[in-house]
């Protein structure tokens, strides 16, 4: 079957399940972006490969706020299945909806859901699934699942997680080993956002228990040096324990997540957080707060805790819980490794050639 996808930029969270989906027999996989990068992308750019190309165009706005005009778009409904993953304001992506839903017998829908459905300040992406007047949305996050059934009662919906490459960290821990010392890992934006704050202040209180306990801070500084200066005047000395180790490459996040023996992303919000589907495939414990969606990979008690987002109390509790105690680092870590093997990128393109192949317009 043919398949076609739009998506805004070559993301590595997003190529490694187009990769494997492409490599899936009875696929053949067309993928379109609409730029090459974002303006502000951390990301190193990598070489496109045959069945990906950017569109020619021109893009309006300013950061979040952006417009994408493109040209060449291909005739839709030569293709079986077709998956927009644009934002509503792409000019680009309303045309391929109105397009496909006029290349289809019966009528089809594409809905968004507005950032005020899942948690204040989030960006909703929008994913829309066509085929035969059908629309399937792919909903990683709880709160977009729970708003989509809300307002499409009647349409099928199947649950598509990020699928990243976390081979490599699972190798690279399998090298490394595991730290003596407690070794709390960070990786992301050092915005208030991430709970960067939280973290530091929930960290004090680690430290105090466990003092050789560290804490390393992997992401685009940020806010960071605000941060710690509220925090070092909480606990003076703090930052002798934390390590900030600036942005790191994708290809060297093997490297560092195997020098840690658990991970912690307490954000105030998260729409997925691909950084846990990371940790676990380097067999780390995992604790986030509920406000993260890629918490719904974490079994409490078994390969991580999930606490409430903006609880410093709590998350420090969970540190301690796991820091303190060596033996249930160790189960939480076996645990994460078989979580793992259902992370796959191939896992996910067999599950996602599944869902087209039920959606394959009968001509």
């Amino acid at each position: 079957m043919r398949a076609i996808i739009l998506s805004v930029v070559p993301s590595p969270y997003q190529r490694d399940l187009l990769g494997a989906l492409a490599d899936t027999a009875g696929i053949s996989l067309e993928v379109l972006y609409l730029e090459k990068a974002a303006p502000d992308s951390p990301w190193p750019e990598m070489p496109l490969r045959s069945f990906e190309r950017v569109l020619p165009g021109r893009c309006l706005g300013r950061g979040m706020r952006r417009c994408h005009f493109n040209w060449g778009l291909p005739d839709l409904s030569a293709f079986d299945a077709a998956v927009v993953n644009v934002v509503l304001t792409a000019w680009t992506g309303q045309v391929a909806m109105r397009r496909l839903i006029q290349s289809i017998r019966s009528r089809g829908y594409f809905g968004g859901a507005d950032a005020a459905t899942e948690q204040p300040g989030a960006a909703a992406a929008q994913v829309g699934w066509y085929s035969a007047g059908k629309v399937i949305r792919d909903v990683s996050g709880k709160w977009r699942r729970a708003s989509y059934r809300e307002r499409f009662p009647k349409l099928p919906m199947h649950r598509v997680p990020y699928f990243c490459e976390i081979a490599s960290f699972g190798a690279a821990r399998e090298a490394a080993g595991y730290p003596d010392i407690p070794t709390f890992l960070f990786c992301g934006q050092m915005i208030e956002r991430k709970a960067v704050d939280v973290l530091l202040e929930a960290f004090g209180r680690v430290r105090r228990e466990i003092p050789a306990a560290r804490l390393i801070l992997a992401g685009r500084e940020g806010d960071l040096p605000k941060f710690l200066a509220e925090a070092e005047s909480r606990d003076p000395g703090l930052g002798e324990s934390v390590e900030n180790a600036g942005f790191v490459a994708p290809a060297d996040l093997p490297g560092l997540f195997a020098q840690a023996s658990c991970f912690v992303l307490p954000s105030r919000h998260d729409g997925w957080g691909v950084v846990v589907n990371q940790a676990i495939g380097s067999g780390l414990p995992v604790i986030a707060s509920d406000a993260v969606g890629a918490s719904e990979l974490i079994e409490a008690g078994v390969n991580g805790c999930v606490v409430p987002a903006g609880d410093a109390g709590a998350l420090a509790d969970a540190m301690l819980a796991i820091g303190a105690d060596a033996t249930l680092r160790a189960s939480m870590s076996q645990a994460a490794r078989v979580t793992a093997a259902e992370l796959a990128p191939q896992a996910g393109a067999a599950r996602l050639a599944a869902i087209l192949q039920s959606l394959k317009y009968d001509r």
